[in-house]
């Protein structure tokens, strides 16, 4: 039941997009078998999610034909820029000598003027930044505290998930399609309905 309701969603928002190009049970069998397990588990719980992803990154970096491969690595490298950015940017509005480092006293004047909340959020950046504790973040700390955040932004997973999206390009041409990808997402949740039919027929046989 709870497969039905998400196929109904997905054709609901996308459906004149993913009724032009539906695809035959075992195409979706095939892309349920294809695809890394922990986007199946996503794609079963918010098929909205992935489309809206696929959608994100064809809008923003895909050519005329569609997205490649290049786009997506080009979406998580951005990505992570702006997490990058804004730790970066956050912590150096304390740098107020403009000396390349944050020292304690300086973070201190800089929480002085912010809220409770984002003084604190200042507070736990620097500690986690202070990799050698000796009360002041300099510049290569806080490069690779910002690099560590942005992994936790868009995780080494994560984009290996957003690369597997890649799987829905049905017609094989290097180039992915909101079409495939709307047409690929229903064919899996029908696949994955199937399945769970099938075995709930075998419990009760």
């Amino acid at each position: 039941m709870l497969f039905r309701l998400m196929l109904g969603f997905v054709l609901l928002i996308y459906g004149p997009v993913a009724a032009q190009d539906a695809l035959a049970p075992a195409q979706g069998q095939a892309l349920l078998a294809a695809l890394p397990k922990s986007v199946v588990t996503r794609l079963q719980r918010a098929p909205g999610r992935i489309v809206e992803d696929a959608a994100t990154m064809i809008a923003g970096l895909g050519g005329p034909g569609g997205l490649d491969p290049g786009g997506i690595a080009a979406f998580v490298a951005l990505e992570r820029a702006e997490a990058r950015t804004y730790e970066m940017r956050q912590m150096l509005a304390a740098d107020l000598d403009n000396d390349g480092a944050v020292a304690a006293a300086e973070l201190a004047q800089r929480i002085a003027v912010e809220s409770p909340r984002a003084g604190g959020c200042l507070q736990l950046a620097f500690l986690a930044a202070d990799a050698d504790g000796n009360g002041q973040v300099d510049m290569g700390e806080l490069r690779g505290h910002a690099a560590l955040r942005a992994l936790k932004t868009l995780s080494d997973a994560r984009a290996a998930d957003l690369a597997a999206l890649m799987r829905f390009d049905l017609d094989g041409d290097g180039l992915l399609t909101l079409a495939e990808v709307t047409a690929g997402v229903a064919a899996v949740l029908a696949a994955s309905e199937a399945g769970k039919a099938g075995e709930e027929s075998e419990k009760d046989a």
